[in-house]
């Protein structure tokens, strides 16, 4: 079943974590997770804030379909070594870019865009750098799992403020200097395309 129908009960704003949630529809209802998973879920969206490992760690596992199954994927490859609000801000990204018309209005359709066998032309490294996609660390991989169950149960998006681009520090992407920087969080900095002013 769909989030949208519990997404009400589920999303709350928190002293710390204050912000109008944007309609999401397209990111809400195309991932489902069990029900097991929705209680995980909502236990996540009351941790205020949403920083310490372990107290995400002492949580039961999840599990949920594919869309669920390739957020956590993300955010375990693009994040696992960054801090909790790191990990949060790259699984901000990719539903900031489901919700966008400027891309796929899927969780996997963002993350393997520009997956084409023999070319490198991937929107996430890790979907094209020829490497197996298991994930092998077990704790990183529970922790992507229930923020991935988390993100798409609709807590605030707070920490990147729009952001739908993302880099390492160590690297200079050209598009990087046409982007309005967000956040910069770990080892990434986190950006949103610039507002666009009309003119007469």
């Amino acid at each position: 079943m769909p989030y949208s129908g519990i997404l009400a009960a589920l999303a709350r704003n928190h002293d710390e974590d204050v912000a109008v949630l944007r309609p999401r529809p397209r990111a809400q209802n195309t991932a489902h997770v069990t029900m097991a998973s929705r209680s995980v879920a909502t236990d996540l969206l009351s941790l205020r804030p949403l920083k310490t490992a372990s107290a995400i760690d002492a949580l039961p596992s999840v599990k949920g379909d594919q869309q669920w199954n390739c957020l956590a994927q993300a955010i375990y490859f693009e994040s696992r070594g960054e801090p909790v609000p790191g990990q949060v801000a790259v699984a901000e990204v990719i539903l900031n870019r489901v919700d966008s018309p400027r891309y796929p209005d899927t969780i996997c359709g963002v993350t393997h865009q520009g997956v084409v066998k023999g070319r490198r032309d991937c929107q996430f490294s890790y979907a094209c750098d020829g490497r197996s996609d298991m994930m092998r660390d077990g704790e990183a991989r529970e922790r992507a799992g229930k923020l991935a169950a988390a993100m798409i149960a609709g807590r605030p998006r707070t920490v990147t403020d729009g952001a739908t681009h993302f880099h390492a520090l160590h690297v200079r992407p050209g598009w990087a200097r046409q982007m309005t920087k967000t956040a910069a969080i770990g080892h990434h900095l986190f950006y949103r395309l610039p507002t666009q002013t009309a003119s007469r």
